[in-house]
């Protein structure tokens, strides 16, 4: 006969009493089990939030400093090793010294103004240190050498990664759904099922 058995089977008040300690017992291991899991899952709930938020000032800042000829605060966001594909005209750029050199190069010598903006933001994570995103893109360019605006319509995909604690843009892709006198004729499309 197992103890909780031979406990339960004698009804003496010494013998309640240890059955009702060895219940409080119980449940207190099982509050302790669950009170440690809440907190887990809103530390893992609150780490997601901060890194959906600082993800998406990423592409915000991205716009900003784009828009405001800041190549070197504009590069920084990016990581050591991104890859930034502007479409099938332009050779992808590969790491921060490429990426810097072309964007402070069509900043100076091609636009005179730009204004980006971002919608529809969708994130997902990965893992805890990679995610990736797509956003819809609207920008206007105002060129130093011809009258007419610049359009574009379309959407980025991003992927990110967090490296010492920060996240950084890792791959950038510029799509298309129409543009519109446009520095460039051909985009890569969007897919759309039909």
């Amino acid at each position: 006969m197992g103890l909780f058995t031979a406990l339960f089977c004698s009804y003496s008040a010494q013998n309640i009493e240890i059955l009702r300690l060895c219940n409080i017992l119980l449940l207190c291991t099982s509050y302790r089990k669950l009170k440690q899991d809440f907190w887990r899952e809103i530390m893992q709930t609150n780490e997601t939030l901060v890194g959906r938020i600082e993800i998406e000032d990423l592409v915000k800042k991205y716009c900003l400093y784009f828009d405001t000829n800041q190549p070197e605060k504009l590069v920084d966001l990016f990581s050591e090793d991104a890859c930034i594909d502007y479409g099938p005209e332009v050779a992808p750029l590969h790491g921060k010294s490429e990426a810097f050199t072309m964007i402070s190069r069509g900043l100076t010598n091609l636009f005179a103004q730009t204004s980006h903006h971002i919608s529809n933001f969708i994130l997902d994570f990965d893992s805890d240190d990679l995610a990736h995103s797509v956003s819809y893109i609207y920008a206007w360019h105002r060129y130093q050498d011809k009258e007419e605006i610049g359009y574009l319509w379309g959407q980025y995909h991003h992927k990110f990664t967090r490296e010492n604690g920060s996240w950084k843009i890792s791959d950038l892709k510029l799509f298309a759904v129409n543009i519109d006198n446009f520095h460039r004729a051909t985009m890569h499309p969007v897919d759309r099922k039909q």
